[in-house]
This record gives structure tokens, sequence and C-alpha cells, in this order.
């Protein structure tokens, strides 16, 4: 075992070599204890850094999915934003108004056809805006809710039941995938109680 040599050479530190057994050999453990303490720590250093690292990306990576998609979210809600009010121009031609919005115009002043052919346009239309996930929202009969509805005008009701119930829409709203973009304007029903 005296001839046998062992060397160890720790990056730009003093080599440790194993030439004599008998000699210092407690001090030559330590130190080779010490070398070993340091490698493992700087290994769990570089790990650890590794593994932030990665949590970073992922994370950075998902708000970027989400920030995208609400990117979309919000072009796709101005541009239907901007289409409402051709919904309303279909919906006032579609009352049948005369031109003073009095009277209902008689069947032979509109024409059927023609009457036939814009239901259609607004169908599509309509059905083309709802798969891009446009809702309208509020019928008559409905609760009263603050979060859909704008309140124009109060009708006293006669019955109890009929407290705070939508009675006619004014103006259709609309929401977007759940979230209301513009809330329908509505006439209410108040209930005074005779005392």
């Amino acid at each position: 075992m005296e001839n046998d040599e062992v060397t160890i050479e720790a990056d730009g530190e003093e080599d440790i070599s194993f030439d004599d057994i008998s000699t210092d050999n407690a001090e030559k453990i330590e130190k080779l204890k010490a070398k070993l303490k340091s490698a493992l720590k700087e290994k769990e250093e570089y790990l650890g850094g590794w593994q932030r690292c990665r949590a970073d990306f992922v994370n950075a990576k998902r708000m970027a999915d989400v920030e995208r998609l609400s990117i979309l979210d919000s072009v796709s809600e101005s541009y239907l934003k901007d289409l409402l009010p051709v919904l309303d121009s279909f919906e006032l031609a579609l009352a049948e108004r005369n031109d003073a919005g009095l009277a209902p115009r008689s069947q032979g002043e509109v024409g059927e056809s023609w009457r036939a052919g814009f239901l259609g346009i607004y169908s599509k239309l309509l059905d083309t805006l709802s798969r891009r996930g446009l809702k309208q929202i509020c019928k008559v009969g409905d609760k009263f809710n603050i979060n859909e509805q704008e309140p124009v005008v109060m009708v006293p009701v006669d019955k109890e039941e009929l407290d705070d119930i939508v009675t006619e829409v004014l103006q259709k709203g609309y929401s977007m995938n759940g979230k209301t973009i513009r809330p329908a304007k509505v006439s209410v029903g108040q209930y005074n109680k005779k005392v």
C-alpha cells in the first residue's frame, strides 16, 4: 500500500494525494469531506436555480396564454359592441312601425318577401354573433337584475308579484361569454301597496 498513490485534483486547489496512508490521514479525510460537502452544496444550488428557472418559464408561458386570451376577448368584445347598433337597426326595421313610429305598417306596405329576406339576414347575423359568444339578455317577465338591465321607466303595477319584474324591453341587452357588454334598457314594474 505504500507504493500506491491516489491523487484527487480539486479545481485550482492543492492536490491531495494518499502516498503515505499513515501520516495525516484524519486531516486529509476532513479536507475531502469538506470538498465533498462544498460540491454537494454547489450541486443543490445549481439544481434549485434550474428548477426555479423552469418554474418561472412555465408561469410566464401560462401568464402569456391568459393575456393572449384576454386580448382576444377584448378585441372580440369591442368588435361585437360596434355591431350592436346594426342589430338595433334590424330590430327597429322588423318592428314594422310607420315613419312616425306610431302604428304598425300593414303587410301590404312592407311586402312579405321583403320581410322574410330581411328576417333571414337578421337571423344569420345573430347566429354568427352568437357563435362568437354574443347572447341576448333580458326578456319581459324576468326579475330585474341591476347587472344586466338598466331601468329607464318605473311602471306602476297592481299585483305584488309583478314588483321588480321587467314589463317591457326598450333596447335589448347583450352579454359575451357571460360578461354583460351592454345592459338592456327596460321598464320595470313597481308595486305600491295601498294602505
